[in-house]
């Protein structure tokens, strides 16, 4: 049986979310390693790197509604 929407394992998925966080985590990573000036085998720890730093970052994501006015405030990071 074929499904349209699978996806080949190893490659990208057909999600705009995904395909936008890869980005996100590429270009990252990418800029770590040019700044640092690091050779090409830390790769994967940069990627590694930009994942954790953007995991304890505060986003868009991490909003809550507050009762009183209905504004919304950004969560405290514990970091």
């Amino acid at each position: 049986m074929f499904f349209a929407d699978a996806c080949s394992p190893y490659t990208h998925h057909k999600n705009g979310v995904v395909e936008c966080m890869i980005r996100t985590v590429t270009e990252k990573a990418q800029a770590m390693m040019i700044d640092s000036q690091a050779p090409v085998q830390f790769w994967g720890e940069a990627v590694n790197t930009a994942v954790y730093l953007h995991q304890k970052s505060p986003h868009e994501g991490l909003k809550v509604k507050n009762d009183h006015d209905g504004y919304q405030v950004p969560y405290k990071t514990p970091y």
